[in-house]
């Protein structure tokens, strides 16, 4: 009898312990439940008070693509549970994903930049493809992501730099295709250019797309002036068992001022990259 007492005077001090901690709206949800019959009580669901609802909605938002944390958010907290690390696999979607958006009037230019660099930290050259000119410096070769992605790339004499980088989506019936241009100036990335484009793979059954044509957009960035970005238009045509495409910039559009993105790390990260593959 005398531990049958003991032990419920435990469990009441815990229960007013609890309920001190708790703002006024989750103690009458406990006591609503307990008012019910219950005899466990403080596994119920309670309702969050105003002040826990503020603190959530003033919580910074993850950002939702693939391998982005807010670096502020603490797994402690219990709300914010950290996403997969950014992997080969994961590029290949978040690529899929900001091409999409270049094809409609709101191309995703920070996105693009996040997964240029991302390319650059774990691209691999194709073993016994690197070639070099010893006459002129240029030197080019094969690149492998993983996953689905590959690419070429090609360094002429006078330091400009040409990176192409496919992705074939086969969800989408559709390649990919990332082109990074820049020069070397002074050991730095200048004059820097983006371009990625959607080309559709030709299906044996389905009408032909040929004679239609996509929207798509490029993009210059300048570390002063910040980006310019220029809409194209992607002519298909059907040859029969596929199809050809010849990408120009649009005539009826002007480009479009973003001074915000002047930041061209992404580029020089793969400078520095295409470089240590050079004199390794």
């Amino acid at each position: 009898m005398k531990k049958l007492f003991a032990s419920l005077l435990v469990a009441a001090l815990l229960m007013i312990v609890y309920l001190a901690r708790l703002g006024p709206n989750e103690e009458k949800a406990i006591e609503a439940t307990l008012d019910s019959g219950s005899s466990v009580g403080l596994h119920q669901e309670v309702q969050a008070s105003s002040s826990v609802r503020e603190a959530y909605e003033e919580t910074p938002v993850l950002d939702s693509r693939v391998g982005h944390e807010d670096p502020k958010a603490s797994p402690e907290s219990g709300i914010v549970q950290p996403l997969a690390p950014l992997g080969r696999t994961g590029i290949e979607v978040q690529l899929s994903q900001i091409a999409e958006s270049f094809m409609s009037e709101d191309p995703d230019v920070f996105g693009m930049l996040d997964v240029v660099s991302s390319l650059s930290e774990v691209v691999d050259l194709v073993p016994g493809s690197l070639a070099i000119n010893e006459k002129t410096g240029g030197f080019s070769g094969q690149l492998e992501f993983g996953a689905g992605l590959r690419g070429t790339f090609s360094a002429r004499e006078g330091g400009s730099f040409s990176v192409e980088i496919v992705s074939d989506d086969s969800q989408s019936g559709c390649r990919r295709q990332v082109l990074i241009n820049f020069k070397d100036e002074e050991g730095s990335a200048r004059n820097a250019s983006l371009a990625l484009g959607t080309f559709p793979t030709k299906m044996p059954s389905g009408d032909s797309l040929g004679g239609t044509s996509l929207r798509g957009w490029r993009a210059s960035i300048d570390p002063l002036e910040g980006a310019e970005l220029f809409e194209t238009e992607t002519k298909i045509r059907d040859v029969g068992d596929g199809y050809t495409f010849e990408t120009q910039d649009s005539e009826s559009s002007e480009a479009r001022q973003m001074r915000e993105i002047a930041n061209t790390s992404a580029v020089e990260m793969w400078r520095q990259r295409l470089i240590k593959i050079r004199d390794s």
